[in-house]
């Protein structure tokens, strides 16, 4: 065996991180503040990623660790609404969120996990995933 998947699967399975953001475009579309920004938060999630700037100003934006990011930052709620201002904010022309999201991937992902434990819990799958 090379890893282990612990109740709860700690995997991010594509097909349930969509479900996931369809859960929460269905969220969006009750709220006034959020419907006010979106038609569809799902439908701006995978519009910005597909058509996502290189870089904003001078910082490079790398889609695979704003993916990463992303994802990682779907496991609480305020880091999730943080994460879905980034996408709505860079549909509405500012990519800056995406930007620090790239940013974030280089400074903290390293330092917050021990690789070998990451592997451990099936977080070698993500990887995979992000990287293609």
């Amino acid at each position: 065996m090379v890893t282990v998947n612990p109740p709860g699967h700690f995997v991010w399975e594509p097909d349930v991180l969509d479900t996931m953001i369809e859960a929460d475009a269905a969220l969006c579309s009750k709220d006034p503040d959020c419907r006010a920004r979106t038609d569809d938060l799902a439908k701006s999630v995978r519009s910005v990623f597909r058509d996502m700037p290189e870089r904003w100003i001078f910082l490079p934006i790398d889609p695979g660790k704003v993916a990463f990011v992303k994802q990682f930052m779907l496991f609480h709620r305020g880091t999730a609404a943080t994460a879905y201002d980034a996408y709505l904010a860079a549909e509405a022309g500012d990519p800056s969120g995406l930007a620090v999201m790239s940013l974030m991937f280089d400074q903290m992902i390293p330092a917050s996990v021990v690789w070998g434990e990451w592997a451990a819990k099936g977080g070698w799958i993500t990887m995979r995933l992000v990287t293609g």
